[in-house]
């Protein structure tokens, strides 16, 4: 019968490197198959209800071209990180429908804009 070793994997074990690539790994998995955090393609939109006791307002983001659209969400600030989480912009909103080219290139972005948060892919 031959010899069958067990294999263990200490992830406290590893070099910060590669425990910040498995991170990333690990967060490009829930990104990719988590419907609800998901947005599709190049022109993109999402909407989210307020849960405020105001009048319900929704904040709709749509990505075209690598621009970012903004709607109801005038005063507040747009944000775009990358998948490692790294700030790539961020504008104050001072309209109720603002455009921002932030000129993104093709691949997966979080763009958030108050307290609503979205991942957006630019293909």
């Amino acid at each position: 019968m031959p010899h069958i070793e067990k294999c263990t994997y200490d992830i406290y074990a590893l070099k910060e490197p590669m425990k910040k690539s498995l991170l990333h790994i690990i967060l490009m998995f829930l990104l990719a198959f988590v419907p609800a955090l998901q947005i599709s393609a190049t022109e993109s939109s999402v909407e989210d209800m307020s849960m405020a006791a105001e009048p319900i307002t929704s904040v709709r983001i749509t990505v075209k071209n690598g621009s970012v659209n903004v709607q109801n969400a005038a005063g507040q600030i747009v944000e775009v990180f990358s998948v490692t989480g790294k700030k790539i912009a961020s504008e104050k909103i001072a309209s109720a429908d603002e455009t921002f080219d932030f000129n993104l290139s093709r691949g997966c972005y979080i763009v958030k804009v108050g307290k609503v948060v979205r991942k957006v892919s630019v293909l």
